[in-house]
């Protein structure tokens, strides 16, 4: 889930503490208003990767798509181990011709840039299939936390992977947001 970098200000607006300067005019005798204090703030941590993949629906979503790229990483360690042997045949010959050697060594080369080549073909397929799967979730657990917030009496909730410097842990309301998104969700239909 390394691939979810947007900010989630999840919940509405900051309610800003306003004071007044303090008055210098003199004090009579007529009665003191009384002097509200600032509703307190209270500030909500999620980490939306971590919530997203913990859901039921994210879990789901994962799996299905670790199912699809299954043959394709069982195709690139195959071509790994193969490249390996040839790796090993080149430093164990001893009895080998120049040409020979050459040859080995381009085709190490070559092959070794085709495996490097479908790796990181597939690492940005895989970006793009879990920010589908984030975007998709994200909006769902963006309504569970308006839900959660305000009940909670939460002010303010943010994204923990945004440039946030400190938060204490008990401001983290992850586990709590998983809990309630997977009771909002529909149950999956179960097969017959």
């Amino acid at each position: 889930m390394k691939h979810l970098s947007a900010l989630f200000l999840l919940a509405g607006g900051i309610l800003a503490a306003q004071t007044q300067a303090p008055s210098r005019a003199p004090q009579t005798s007529a009665p003191r208003k009384a002097t509200q204090s600032p509703a307190p703030i209270k500030i909500g941590v999620v980490q939306v990767a971590q919530a997203l993949a913990a859901t039921n629906d994210g879990k789901k979503a994962i799996a299905a798509m670790n199912a699809e790229f299954d043959s394709r990483k069982e195709d690139l360690a195959r071509r790994k181990s193969a490249i390996a042997d040839l790796q090993l045949r080149l430093n164990i010959a001893s009895n080998l011709s120049a040409a020979e050697r050459d040859d080995l060594t381009r085709r190490i080369d070559q092959q070794t840039r085709e495996q490097n080549r479908l790796v990181e073909d597939m690492q940005a397929q895989v970006g793009q299939e879990e920010q589908k799967i984030f975007e998709k979730l994200g909006e769902k657990l963006i309504q569970v936390v308006r839900q959660y917030a305000p009940a909670n009496g939460f002010t303010l909730v943010v994204n923990a992977r945004s440039p946030l410097i400190y938060f204490e842990n008990t401001v983290d309301i992850t586990k709590d947001v998983v809990a309630l998104y997977d009771k909002t969700a529909p149950a999956p239909a179960t097969k017959k």
